[in-house]
């Protein structure tokens, strides 16, 4: 289940489905939270609902403001992902730049810079429309550098301690990010 496919319920008048669908996104405990909460108001809504005991026009207003509720829980969640890729792509960087040993390295560490101010945007971003494709995959495709073992990527990251898991981590985060900006996902094979 994607945040798209959550949002596609929502537009749907399907609140009960898109609030079960969000469990499926592999939230925090924090997110968790704000789901059960909003689930909560939408028992209270449909309570009301059923026992009639409000006018339409306020039940209407009640589901349009769980709507809303909804659609922001969800842009929030993409930021903090998409924030997320961002701060694990930095970590990475900074980790390669201090610890690689490989004659490599400066060529790794200058490109991952270059990609690291261009997704210094994402810092301004307040949901993820405002954040260009091609800055997330401007990561995808460094990412996929470091599956040649005998690339400039691979021989540098082979000189980081827990350099691959590292990686892999960003992979997971980049392909759940991904996805919401249509782009090529990295093979979980390599992940």
């Amino acid at each position: 289940m994607t945040t798209n496919e959550v949002r596609r319920l929502v537009s749907n008048n399907q609140l009960q489905q898109a609030l079960n669908a969000c469990d499926q996104l592999g939230l925090d405990d924090d997110f968790k939270g704000k789901v059960s909460q909003l689930k909560g108001t939408y028992r209270e809504y449909n309570n009301h609902r059923i026992d009639g005991d409000m006018r339409n026009d306020d039940l209407e207003i009640m589901r349009a403001g769980l709507t809303k509720k909804i659609l922001l829980f969800l842009s929030e969640y993409e930021i903090v992902c998409i924030t997320d890729l961002k701060k694990d792509f930095v970590e990475l960087t900074d980790t390669i730049e201090q610890t690689a040993t490989h004659e490599d390295k400066a060529v790794v560490v200058d490109e991952a810079k270059q990609i690291t101010e261009d997704i210094a945007s994402i810092d301004n971003a307040e949901k993820k429309e405002d954040i260009k494709p091609s800055v997330i995959k401007r990561i995808g495709d460094f990412i996929i550098k470091f599956e040649d073992k005998d690339s400039p990527q691979g021989k540098v990251l082979s000189t980081v301690k827990d350099g691959v898991s590292m990686l892999q981590q960003l992979g997971k985060k980049y392909n759940s990010v991904a996805q919401w900006f249509a782009l090529p996902q990295i093979p979980t094979v390599f992940l």
